[in-house]
């Protein structure tokens, strides 16, 4: 044998992943659990705006709903996006510190993830993101070596736009929009397959529909344009250390949290940029108008999810924070197995082949029972790496990326 070191590519342990990168991680699951909940539920997709406001706590979801869009909605998975781009570059460059060639490991794992997401995406649910994230991950593989100040400009002009833009090739290039908006008789149909048919029938349903629809009104290219964009940010970050060791830069962590979220709120929320320029006559197109009015939109989201990173980095440099959110570490050193199974679990509550809650609960009770689900992720997911060294998903994935299986149970203390 020889007495080089064995310098085969390997996945970090989870002693030494960044606690403070898994917390978050937790954090924004929870956001992306309670969003995508409110579509199994059927908000704006199989349930309408009638049939809601019957329901004994509808005063209250009212509430909840705008709640959660002003707080929640876009802003979870934009620090879910975020993250990928810096665990992204903390990735090649352990590689890289390994000797091994960096983009074709990682290549490995994003065919991994694309295949995954693809199932998931065309056989199970059409609301999946694996794919995007794919997709966006090679592009972000072949512009990794731009230099950061390019990347952080790219990112932020991809995050603002590729939505406002992209998402609307069908309209900017003459389509019809009238399929933006489900009539009453679209959500009668869809609920009756989800409440009375078979799991089959509603994939199906979701190909024919949503999945075509993705595809051919350029919401698809968005999507990866606008996760690319997010990623590149996370690189950016990365590559400066600011997560590693946020100490040397808590005092702009802090101005960032202070003015990006309430000005992040005001673009987002208000459309007062968009009424002025249209009661003056500088705006009179109505697409133009869409588009302005959601590029403001989207920068605001791009702010408020600065200003929950920043504000989540400040908190935690608190000793009694830390302690206060680890229980959320173990979910996010999970995330995609949790990501997973929280699509199997909303099945089988909302449609008519599990727990047929669709059209019987709204969005208080939609919160109600995503806080519920996700303390249980919680509790299994800190039971689950008490025993075993990843969650069962990420375990796959790596032995799919290493092309070694990586060892499993953790070794006895």
């Amino acid at each position: 044998m020889s007495g080089e070191p064995d310098k085969r590519a390997t996945p970090a342990t989870p002693d030494q992943r960044l606690t403070l990168i898994d917390a978050l991680r937790g954090a924004a699951l929870f956001g992306v659990l309670l969003v995508n909940m409110l579509w199994f539920a059927g908000f704006e997709n199989a349930v309408s705006e009638e049939s809601l406001a019957t329901l004994s706590t509808s005063a209250l979801d009212g509430r909840v709903a705008e709640l959660i869009d002003l707080l929640v909605s876009a802003k979870a998975i934009g620090v879910f996006s975020f993250l990928f781009g810096v665990g992204f570059a903390m990735q090649l460059e352990s590689m890289g510190r390994n000797g091994h060639a960096p983009h074709r490991r990682y290549s490995r794992r994003l065919t991994g993830l694309l295949i995954l997401g693809l199932v998931h995406w065309l056989a199970i649910w059409s609301g999946e993101i694996l794919h995007v994230y794919a997709l966006a991950g090679f592009a972000l593989l072949a512009l990794s070596g731009l230099r950061t100040r390019t990347l952080v400009v790219a990112g932020l002009v991809l995050a603002v736009l590729a939505r406002p833009i992209a998402g609307r090739l069908y309209l900017l290039t003459g389509g019809d929009g009238s399929m933006l908006t489900p009539t009453v008789d679209d959500l009668a149909l869809r609920y009756d397959v989800f409440m009375h048919g078979s799991f089959a029938d509603a994939v199906g349903l979701q190909l024919r529909t949503d999945v075509s629809w993705q595809l051919i009104s350029g919401s698809t290219l968005a999507a990866i344009l606008h996760a690319l964009g997010r990623f590149m940010i996370g690189v950016a970050v990365a590559r400066g250390g600011y997560l590693k060791n946020p100490a040397p830069y808590l005092r702009q962590v802090r101005w960032i949290a202070a003015i990006a979220l309430p000005v992040g709120f005001v673009l987002e929320h208000d459309w007062i940029f968009g009424s002025w320029l249209q009661a003056h006559q500088l705006l009179s197109d109505p697409v133009a108008v869409q588009v302005f009015r959601h590029a403001c939109n989207s920068l605001g989201v791009v702010c408020m999810t600065a200003g929950y990173v920043a504000l989540f980095i400040a908190l935690w440099q608190f000793a009694a924070v830390r302690r206060a959110l680890a229980w959320l570490v173990p979910t996010g050193r999970m995330a995609l197995t949790n990501y997973l199974s929280q699509t199997a679990i909303c099945y089988l509550l909302f449609f008519g082949f599990g727990l047929a809650l669709m059209g019987r609960v709204g969005a208080t009770a939609c919160l109600a029972i995503s806080v519920v689900i996700f303390l249980l992720q919680a509790a299994a997911s800190h039971w689950w790496l008490a025993h075993f060294n990843f969650g069962p998903m990420e375990w796959l994935w790596r032995w799919w990326t290493y092309t070694g299986r990586p060892p499993l149970r953790r070794a006895a203390a």
